[in-house]
């Protein structure tokens, strides 16, 4: 028995029971004990990383003391109240590397060394490590995802513009244009039917538009029922235009609206974009052709400064790759104008594991204990107690709706009922005009 309460990885025979005299000569009905169910409070050794935050978390106290937590650490210490064992933390140190000839640094040279049994500091599972240690099954999938350059904002004219569709302006400007030709249609006709039309005294017409159009009040009203209807309809028609443009306006420039950013790997990679992975993660992210053209291997220590310009530089044609969980830890301490943005099209989703010495004889038992606890989702409760699941969410005000046809059909309705009004008024004048003139011909002939 390797593990009693007297001897810990001890791999001496023990004695179970035995056979005299016709019988046993101890009660035991289990002659094939679970050895590794219950380590009695042996020392499990165990390497693990101080730069591996949120899956590990290592602070001192005031006495010098460790004090270890995060998602990983809660899953080593579920395994040792289950399969009752102490954890002796051998190696707390620098994450380090390790390449596939061996050469390593860090917590799996400490378990390279057998200088621990396990090592857990949110390992992705890595082909070349097989050669060297065995692992546990998975107990988290991590996504890994690019950090992208925000939307460019709108330019001055773009903002002019926004508050209305494309096909509201199309009606918008006909509609003004129609105006225009009128004024110029009339303007070559004789006086009598300007008069009609504009109304005495009105030497600007087109100016005159304009300004009913941006709201300037005119105090020489035309005197023709014609005009004056003519003259309301068009006022109450930019006057409802004019306050749909300014509220819709108003709420554009009170946000902070931008161009949408990159949506997918697609887009990135036909824009040209370069991208930019620290060389612990480098190969996870040559899954495709087009991001391993593009992929820039860079340091660790580099991966905050190309985050900062990514972040600060819409124009810049680079993305970061990462972990979800590693940018929402740090939008969860960024405030809003520092958080990073993501392409939601997902990479690779890797596997994250726990290294053991080759051959460990434990690492059954901790498998079997593994699947109970992500079966049961231990696991994930575990990692969201340090993640916020809105990190990657970014906050913003509520864009203003763009005006389309739909919200303007009113004003168009006020329009055209005023002109329909106009016209019936203006065929009543010439009927009036002309059962006049053939009432006085008559009168006179008569």
């Amino acid at each position: 028995m390797p593990f009693t309460k007297k001897n810990c990885h001890n791999t001496s025979p023990l004695l179970v029971n035995e056979f005299k005299n016709k019988k046993f000569s101890k009660s035991v009905k289990d002659f094939f004990p679970n050895k590794f169910g219950n380590l009695h409070g042996c020392e499990i050794r165990a390497a693990i990383s101080d730069e591996s935050e949120p899956a590990v978390f290592v602070a001192h106290t005031k006495h010098n003391k460790l004090k270890v937590s995060g998602r990983d650490i809660r899953l080593l210490q579920g395994l040792s109240e289950v399969m009752k064992f102490s954890l002796n933390f051998t190696y707390v140190g620098h994450s380090g590397y390790f390449f596939a000839n061996g050469t390593s640094k860090g917590p799996l040279k400490a378990l390279l060394n057998k200088e621990a049994d396990l090592s857990i500091s949110d390992w992705y599972l890595k082909e070349h490590r097989a050669a060297f240690f065995q692992n546990s099954v998975p107990y988290f999938s991590e996504k890994l995802v690019f950090v992208v350059p925000p939307g460019k904002p709108l330019s001055p004219i773009e903002k002019l513009i926004y508050p209305m569709t494309l096909h509201a302006w199309i009606l918008l400007l006909t509609c003004y244009s129609f105006g225009l030709v009128v004024i110029f249609v009339v303007g070559r006709s004789s006086i009598k039917y300007q008069h009609f039309v504009f109304g005495r005294d009105k030497q600007k017409p087109y100016l005159n538009m304009f300004a009913a159009f941006i709201g300037v009040s005119d105090h020489a009203l035309p005197k023709r029922t014609f005009a004056r209807f003519l003259l309301m309809m068009f006022l109450i028609f930019s006057l409802v235009i004019r306050s749909f443009y300014q509220g819709s306006f108003y709420q554009l420039l009170k946000s902070n609206k931008h161009h949408l950013k990159v949506q997918t790997i697609d887009e990135m990679i036909k824009k040209d974009f370069t991208f930019y992975v620290y060389s612990g993660l480098s190969d996870l992210f040559q899954g495709t052709e087009g991001i391993k053209r593009r992929l820039v291997k860079i340091s660790i220590e580099d991966k905050i400064s190309y985050a900062n310009r990514i972040l600060n530089n819409p124009e810049f044609l680079g993305a970061l790759g990462d972990s979800m969980t590693m940018i929402a830890f740090h939008n969860q301490k960024m405030s809003e104008d520092f958080r990073y943005l993501i392409c939601h099209d997902v990479v690779l989703i890797a596997p994250i594991v726990m290294y053991t010495l080759k051959d460990f004889y434990l690492l059954n038992e901790i498998n079997s204990n593994i699947d109970v606890f992500t079966a049961a989702g231990l696991v994930d409760l575990w990692h969201y107690r340090d993640i916020d699941k809105q990190a990657l969410k970014i906050k913003s005000f509520d864009n203003p709706k763009v005006l389309s046809l739909i919200q303007l059909t009113g004003c168009f309705q006020v329009l055209i009922f005023g002109y329909s009004i106009s016209l019936i008024i203006f065929m009543g004048e010439i009927l009036l005009r002309s059962f006049s003139n053939t009432t006085l011909i008559n009168y006179m002939e008569a």
